[in-house]
């Protein structure tokens, strides 16, 4: 998560799909760290709901050394990414940029993951991408993401990024923003029987973390298999 941006508060969690996104991620980091919910009575309603959750979810392990301001801005930046034509036009055209001719692996943390996702889809095959590698990938969170991106899943499932470009996704049981960590069977490609490589890691103290996601056994496998051969 980076720091740049406005300097946001949980007053500025919106209404509707900000709000829903934030309520997601507590509930999920409650049931991985119970210490996280409130004392009986503390939650109320509404805008000190959002207070409490957010406040809670900085003293997770997840979000540890995240600040405010960077926790909204980036469910901010992911719900503007899903819901924002513009926006996403814009963020694809800088990633497109990125991918060049020698480009064999595509790595995408976090928010990043559906970004790099949804720019193999709309690139149809016509990148030289081999391997998609999603860590920490929010992309299977209900009705808030997977059932927004683009394109839109059909009868449960999601489309694959490209013709015959494989794709591992690495997770840690304890990042609660890969509030479905498992992303085998929620996206399939026609005619074809290749599947997501779901594979589990242990990052430790900071299961979010992209430097220990990036630094795994199960990550530089997969980037190996297709750059060392």
């Amino acid at each position: 998560m980076g720091a740049d941006g406005p300097p946001y508060t949980h007053w500025d969690v919106g209404s509707g799909a900000e709000r829903e996104f934030v309520e997601a991620l507590y509930a999920r980091a409650v049931q991985l760290e119970p210490d996280l919910a409130p004392p009986t009575g503390a939650m109320g309603a509404g805008r000190i709901a959002v207070k409490v959750a957010v406040d809670r979810l900085l003293r997770s392990r997840v979000f540890a050394g995240v600040t405010e301001r960077m926790l909204v801005g980036n469910m901010k930046q992911a719900i503007a990414f899903l819901g924002d034509p513009g926006v996403k036009a814009r963020v694809l055209d800088r990633l497109r940029e990125s991918v060049s001719a020698d480009t064999r692996v595509l790595i995408g943390h976090s928010l990043g993951s559906i970004v790099a996702y949804e720019l193999l889809c709309a690139a149809a095959g016509e990148t030289p991408v081999e391997l998609l590698v999603t860590m920490g990938s929010p992309l299977g969170i209900p009705l808030l993401v997977f059932d927004r991106l683009t394109p839109v899943p059909v009868d449960g499932v999601g489309a694959w990024p490209g013709t015959g470009i494989g794709w591992v996704n690495v997770s840690d049981p304890d990042d609660f923003v890969a509030l479905r960590p498992q992303l085998g069977g929620l996206f399939a490609a026609a005619d074809s029987d290749v599947s997501v490589d779901d594979r589990v890691v242990d990052n430790g103290s900071d299961p979010h973390a992209a430097q220990r996601y990036l630094n795994s056994r199960e990550t530089g496998s997969a980037v190996g298999a297709v750059i060392g051969g």
